[in-house]
């Protein structure tokens, strides 16, 4: 895959945290972000697809991935201005943000809070805040990962993440499974904390009206943490925002590649001369 291997890679301090991050590609910059307790290998398929059209500046969040694990419970806030001085360290006046589950809730803030910054704005399998059910399922998450229950962790995670059709296919998840339980960067159970609070403490409600970039909101039809009612409603409270529906469940960008780098790419080039 030669649009893996990173033009430029490396670690920078952030607001008191070491991020590690990593630069795809040619093109107008797209910042891309990563959801709870997710890392930059997480995007392998969409570097290999969307490094084609665009810069991808990915990195991973503090508290997961080669970031450091700073302690105490973090805010979403706090995400978003790591990834605004990440950004400005980079020398990046503006970019393309994209933002997936969590990381479409650090989108979201960076959008409301450094508009200077954002030129469009992707929210992916995301909302103003994290439904009720879906904070009770990650509780469940949370307490398998303290008690280094890896497997039942994997099988739970796979059974909310992927569609139902994923599952007709016993090699795919015998080998998705494997993965999962052999992370080269897995999250440790005091990152994974911290960044949950973030998670659970967030809610935009009355403010995503603020936002002033171009947006698209992306949901997946079997998405089991955030519904498709609820993506809707999100694009809702957005000025003039668009909304698009695509197969698959929360990995929907993994699962269905192809699919979703061609609705982020559509989207980002449009009104663009080639």
């Amino acid at each position: 895959m030669d649009n893996f291997n990173p033009i430029q890679a490396g670690t920078l301090e952030v607001n008191r945290a070491k991020l590690y991050y990593e630069i795809h590609g040619q093109g107008e910059p797209l910042v891309m972000i990563q959801g709870c307790g997710g890392n930059i290998t997480m995007w392998e398929s969409q570097i290999e697809l969307l490094s084609k059209h665009f810069q991808l500046i990915v990195f991973d969040n503090r508290g997961t991935g080669r970031s450091q694990v700073t302690p105490g419970d973090y805010t979403i806030q706090m995400l978003a201005q790591d990834t605004a001085s990440l950004i400005g360290q980079l020398r990046i006046e503006k970019a393309h943000i994209l933002g997936w589950s969590m990381g479409g809730m650090i989108a979201q803030e960076l959008a409301i809070a450094r508009p200077d910054l954002v030129d469009k704005l992707i929210i992916s399998a995301s909302a103003s805040r994290f439904p009720e059910s879906s904070i009770f399922l990650w509780k469940g998450f949370l307490d398998l990962l303290r008690h280094q229950q890896y497997e039942s962790l994997s099988r739970w995670h796979m059974s909310l993440c992927f569609s139902a059709n994923f599952f007709n296919n016993a090699e795919v998840v015998a080998a998705t499974l494997n993965g999962l339980m052999n992370l080269p960067y897995p999250v440790t159970a005091e990152g994974l904390t911290s960044q949950t609070a973030a998670l659970f403490g967030y809610d935009s409600q009355g403010q995503l009206q603020n936002i002033q970039a171009p947006t698209l909101v992306l949901g997946a039809q079997e998405d089991g943490f955030f519904s498709v009612n609820i993506v809707r409603e999100t694009a809702a409270e957005i000025n003039n925002a668009e909304v698009q529906i695509l197969p698959g469940s929360h990995l929907y960008y993994i699962e269905y590649p192809v699919e979703f780098s061609q609705a982020v790419t559509a989207f980002l080039k449009k009104g663009v001369a080639e």
